[in-house]
């Protein structure tokens, strides 16, 4: 026996406050826009994002990737640098994303968010919106309420706790 538990991504181990703090994301506001970070290439990632747009009167800042297989099975993620990157999060009023990480970071810095990817790619992602008690990925998710940040909470001082009792065993 090997003792075993599914921890949290690390961006969960920092609150929002954290976040911002840390790294003074609030800083650098834009005017009102929809974040859209398709690192997949979705059509119906960048279709949502263009209709949400039509609907809200937002623009849309677009994060382009490109995730590439190398010769020796690694990534590379081409894209702008990591500060830009979380104040942009940070700082939108809605996310729409292909990117495990963009929902994420949607759920940690409490932003409405839509998800798409292909079946392949969509597992930590579903795992991770039934954690939270979300039930759909084909709508707009919206996590900004007291009892969802307790739910956040509790998931990382769940994994904190395994962590430290495996480190200090």
């Amino acid at each position: 026996g090997i003792s075993s538990m599914v921890v949290c991504d690390p961006v969960f181990l920092l609150s929002l406050a954290e976040w911002d703090g840390y790294f003074n994301l609030s800083r650098h506001p834009r005017n009102k826009y929809i974040l859209l970070y398709n690192l997949c290439n979705i059509p119906e990632v960048d279709a949502k994002a263009s209709e949400l747009a039509s609907s809200t009167g937002l623009k849309v800042i677009k994060y382009v990737g490109k995730v590439e297989r190398l010769k020796f099975g690694k990534y590379n993620k081409v894209t702008a640098g990591t500060m830009s990157f979380l104040r942009d999060i940070f700082n939108a009023d809605y996310v729409v994303t292909s990117s495990f990480h963009g929902v994420a970071l949607s759920l940690v810095f409490e932003k409405p968010f839509f998800y798409s990817s292909t079946p392949d790619l969509s597992g930590r992602v579903e795992s991770l919106l039934h954690e939270f008690g979300f039930e759909s990925m084909d709508k707009l998710n919206s996590p900004a309420d007291d009892s969802y940040r307790t739910i956040v909470e509790q998931y990382a001082e769940r994994s904190k706790a395994w962590l430290l009792s495996e480190i200090l065993s």
